[in-house]
């Protein structure tokens, strides 16, 4: 708990330095929601905003968790921190996951600041039993942290790979249906999509935001399968490579 206690009051400090950002954030959330609902004007289908609104959340949700550990781990290689607090008396992992906890309580604000613009001042006809999306925030983060961490453990060993969680981060989103309905993709890509966890996942959301229906047993526990095993990956990747750029002696270069 210390340790989680510890980054948080490090990053709240940080971040009321730097209030501006803060705003920041709040308009970049506001312009791109502003953007689709002008463009949902444009088009015969009413219920377009809802169906992008939920995407959009959800993407910014799968970015989160895709680029939170290599971010940090760019951040502390930067700061010359990354090897004083890799080779603490704690678990590296337990430590990779206590320094995200500010910013995934910050995620959490941002996804209610989506819904709280698009139910009530832009009136997407959404429900807002969060409830019922309580235990897929939970599974997803863990489906989505196993990817992240994969990625994280690449920028430890390699020090680079920026151009390629943007790739993965656009792709995912276009295959998994963020900005229109997967139907309209070509029978090659739209197989492929149905194979993501992105695409269920997202399908989930939808169900819960769009139609107010949580899913069904064979759903959750599809979600828990892909959960464990990209944990598993993850914690996996993330562990040799600890391992062989401590042996290298490069935990802290940048």
């Amino acid at each position: 708990m210390q340790p989680i206690l510890g980054f948080l009051y490090r990053d709240f400090t940080i971040e009321k330095t730097y209030r501006f950002n803060l705003l920041t954030k709040a308009l970049g959330i506001f312009f791109q929601i502003t953007v689709f609902y002008f463009i949902s004007k444009l088009i015969s289908d009413s219920n377009y905003f809802s169906f992008v609104l939920i995407g959009l959340m959800f993407s910014r949700f799968f970015q989160f968790w895709l680029n939170v550990f290599v971010d940090n781990i760019r951040q502390e290689q930067y700061w010359g921190t990354a090897e004083l607090i890799f080779l603490s008396p704690d678990n590296p992992l337990k430590i990779i996951f206590s320094s995200i906890s500010g910013k995934f309580f910050m995620l959490i604000f941002e996804l209610l600041f989506f819904i709280f613009l698009g139910k009530f001042l832009f009136r997407a006809d959404i429900f807002t039993n969060l409830l019922y999306l309580l235990p897929f925030l939970f599974i997803h983060s863990l489906i989505f942290a196993g990817i992240g961490l994969i990625s994280g453990s690449f920028i430890m060993y390699f020090k680079r790979g920026d151009p390629v969680n943007w790739l993965i981060g656009i792709s995912f989103d276009l295959l998994s249906g963020v900005y229109f309905p997967l139907k309209v993709l070509p029978g090659t890509l739209n197989t492929l999509s149905k194979i993501l966890p992105n695409t269920a996942a997202l399908n989930i959301w939808r169900d819960i935001f769009l139609n107010n229906s949580f899913p069904d047993a064979n759903k959750i526990l599809i979600h828990m399968l892909w959960a464990f095993v990209l944990v598993i990956v993850g914690i996996f990747c993330f562990r040799k490579s600890y391992y062989w750029t401590k042996m290298k002696g490069e935990l802290g270069s940048y």
